[in-house]
């Protein structure tokens, strides 16, 4: 799975989570599955952006050094 394939994945999921089963408001559980959800996205997020940026910068040095 690639990075971007998981972030569409977790955002489905917090999608998935922000709809109450029963068309009413999110009961406690609910809205505690979507937070679970949104910080679980938020990690990858930043986990990928971190991984780009250091594969950004490796290349950028590689250049420099050619």
């Amino acid at each position: 799975m690639t990075d971007l394939e998981e972030l569409k994945l977790w955002c489905e999921i917090v999608q998935r989570t922000a709809a109450p089963v029963d068309g009413e408001s999110p009961s406690e559980t609910e809205n505690a599955a979507l937070a679970r959800s949104c910080r679980v996205l938020a990690q990858i997020a930043t986990m990928i952006a971190d991984r780009t940026e250091v594969s950004a910068t490796s290349q950028a040095r590689e250049k420099d050094v050619a």
